[in-house]
């Protein structure tokens, strides 16, 4: 257990939280970075988003397999001018290095997925802004922007939503000061704005299952498709001019009985007509009134028939709810 880890459960849960500004803990969440001269060389070769044009801003992307399925899925920023970070589930930071660590051994690079020198911290709503801009030395204007201060990174994530990456005297400083302007939230709260924003993640169970364009990174800017080769561009590259879109990711409402699971990533999901799956779920977060929502990867055919369950007993009827995006099927 680290400091910060410690200040989290001893500390923080005694302090006054008032306000509507919401302040959650990432744990869940980590940083692998890649540091070294051959940094954006190497990484622009590998991932699916354009890396070279960085500088202030973020980009959501993925590493894939040669197969075009991904194997991890991130956020990507630049601590420096040698060094990007991928924040992502810590539960799959492990496999990434090793697929990236594949390709890097040729590289002027190294990659670290310790994470022990940056702790997350996510703020959401209309006093967060003001809060960073008060208590830490710098705030992105723009969705995606990212500030940098020797505290450490702010990205704006969505408006009046932002993921701070800060330094463990920041961290705890700036959560003792946020804490009695805000609410806090649990990693479900933060885990359900992922979803309502249509952000999709990786765990475990669905590594190397989808292609980026099932997890609709063409449409969060995730992909490129001008900035030259990287692992798995043969195949999202005939997708996107060639194919057709089968199976995007919507978002899904459900019910959800009081104390019941909520859906593991991975779970199969069922059409009336079809005796097989037509999706998976994503990640899924519980949500007001006993519901819950979900990411998932579904047959577009089965969606517009109207009748997707959560069960093989096709007992739980799913709700197809809107997303911030459009999606482009390629018809």
């Amino acid at each position: 257990m680290n400091d910060w880890t410690t200040f989290l459960h001893a500390e923080a849960p005694e302090l006054a939280y008032s306000g509507d500004t919401q302040l959650a803990d990432l744990m869940p969440w980590g940083l692998l970075t890649v540091k070294g001269p051959d940094t954006l060389k190497f990484l622009q070769g590998q991932l699916s988003c354009d890396v070279q044009s960085l500088n202030n801003t973020s980009s959501l992307g993925a590493h894939c397999t040669h197969q075009g399925r991904a194997i991890s899925c991130f956020r990507a920023f630049m601590l420096n001018s040698e060094a990007v970070a991928l924040s992502m589930p810590s539960a799959i930071m492990a496999s990434a290095s090793a697929a990236l660590a594949k390709y890097i051994v040729f590289s002027k690079a190294e990659i670290d997925d310790t994470n022990t020198a940056l702790f997350g911290i996510g703020l959401a709503g209309a006093n967060a802004a003001n809060l960073i801009e008060t208590h830490l030395e710098s705030l992105p204007s723009l969705v995606d922007g990212v500030s940098h201060s020797n505290q450490g990174y702010v990205i704006k994530v969505a408006e009046q939503r932002f993921e701070c990456w800060l330094n463990l005297e920041a961290a705890i400083g700036f959560w003792r000061k946020a804490a009695n302007k805000c609410q806090r939230a649990s990693q479900n709260d933060w885990q359900l704005m992922n979803i309502q924003a249509g952000i999709p993640e990786l765990q475990t169970e669905t590594v190397d299952t989808f292609i980026p364009q099932m997890l609709n990174l063409q449409a969060l800017g995730g992909v490129s498709f001008h900035k030259g080769c990287y692992t798995g561009q043969e195949v999202i590259a005939r997708m996107e001019y060639r194919g057709k879109l089968k199976k995007p990711m919507y978002r899904i409402g459900f019910d959800l009985a009081k104390g019941a699971a909520l859906p593991a990533p991975g779970q199969a999901l069922f059409a009336l007509d079809k005796k097989q799956s037509v999706g998976n779920i994503v990640i899924a977060a519980g949500a007001e009134g006993n519901k819950g929502e979900a990411l998932a990867v579904i047959t577009s055919s089965s969606v517009e028939a109207g009748d997707v369950f959560l069960d093989e007993e096709k007992s739980k009827k799913l709700a197809i709810l809107n997303l911030p995006y459009a999606i482009k099927n390629n018809i």
